[in-house]
C-alpha cells in the first residue's frame, strides 16, 4: 500500500511540476518573440533586397549582352540599411 501511494503521489507531483514548467517556459518564449520579430522581419527584408539586387545585375547583365539600351532600376534600399 505504501509503494502505490508513493507512486501515485510522484506521478501527480510531476504531473503539476511539468505543468507549472511548462507554463514558465511558454512565458519566457513569448516574451523573447516579441523581441525577435522586429529582428526576424529586418532580416526578411535584406534578404529580399539582396535576391532583388541578384535578380537586377542578372537582367543588367542579359540586357548588356542582347544589346538592349534600357536596363532594370536598383531596387529601392530599406529605410533601415547602412551603406
Amino acid at each position: 500500500m505504501y509503494f502505490q501511494t508513493a507512486r501515485w503521489v510522484s506521478i501527480l507531483s510531476g504531473i503539476f511540476y511539468g505543468r507549472y514548467m511548462q507554463k514558465k517556459y511558454t512565458n519566457m518564449e513569448k516574451e523573447a518573440q516579441t523581441y525577435e520579430k522586429p529582428i526576424r522581419e529586418r532580416a526578411n527584408l535584406m534578404k529580399k533586397y539582396q535576391a532583388d539586387i541578384k535578380v537586377s545585375n542578372e537582367m543588367n547583365n542579359l540586357a548588356k549582352e542582347m544589346g538592349v539600351p534600357n536596363q532594370m532600376d536598383k531596387p529601392k534600399k530599406p529605410d533601415f540599411f547602412r551603406d
